[in-house]
């Protein structure tokens, strides 16, 4: 797979709104760094790009929020029956 067509894969993941608006600009820039500066740090913008366009939408941090929540509720409701001391054991072992 060329650079080109991941950059481009990168942008399709993008929330349709931004990539609608900037998808053509992106590439545009991809183009003229190709040419010059090279791929790597658009790689990385385009990344980094992707996970603050996802991050940023409502949805993720309610997605998030409940799943948080959740699992909090599972601890304090069974808690008390989870081998902690064997847990802690094992994940220092581990590390």
């Amino acid at each position: 797979m060329t650079m080109k067509r991941f950059y481009r894969f990168v942008i399709r993941l993008h929330p349709a709104e931004f990539r609608e608006r900037f998808g053509d600009e992106m590439l545009f820039i991809f183009d003229e760094g190709e040419a010059g500066w090279g791929t790597a740090p658009l790689f990385a913008d385009g990344c980094l790009s992707l996970a603050r366009q996802w991050l940023s939408r409502a949805q993720v941090w309610t997605w998030a929020a409940a799943t948080l929540g959740g699992v909090l509720s599972l601890i304090a409701g069974f808690g008390s029956f989870l081998p902690w001391q064997e847990m802690w054991a094992t994940l220092r072992a581990a590390f």
